[in-house]
């Protein structure tokens, strides 16, 4: 070690790293599990739904707990990012961002008929009519 890299307060020093690596996945409960598992998943998360017999039935409505939530954590996502690029300036950005996320992920009331969300992507760059 040359007298100028060796430390004066006695600290070890060690020499500086680089490290190149793929970053590994991150797998999402949808990409593990099938539909059964889902539902067997949203059985062990909520408690609830079986405690009483025959509640094995509720299954069904484990996995559409699952789900749901998931519906709800990328809207939240989607948001949070809409409203980061929105106090950075871009509010026409945010709009499309806000736009896009109304469409692919809200829930229709309208049970007579099959209706097809507008996609805001069709309107452009910047999801505007």
């Amino acid at each position: 070690m040359r007298d100028v890299d060796k430390p004066k307060n006695k600290i070890v020093r060690l020499p500086k790293y680089v490290v190149h690596a793929e970053k590994p996945p991150i797998f999402r409960d949808k990409d593990i599990y099938t539909a059964d598992g889902i539902a067997r998943l949203g059985m062990l998360r909520y408690r609830g739904l079986g405690f009483l017999p025959g509640s094995e039935m509720n299954e069904g409505v484990a996995g559409e707990m699952m789900r749901e939530d998931d519906r709800l954590k990328n809207m939240a996502s989607l948001e949070d990012t809409a409203s980061s690029i929105q106090a950075g300036g871009d509010k026409d950005e945010a709009k499309f961002i806000r736009a896009a996320s109304q469409s692919t992920y809200q829930q229709s009331l309208d049970w007579g008929t099959a209706g097809v969300p507008q996609n805001p992507s069709a309107f452009g760059a910047n999801g505007l009519k």
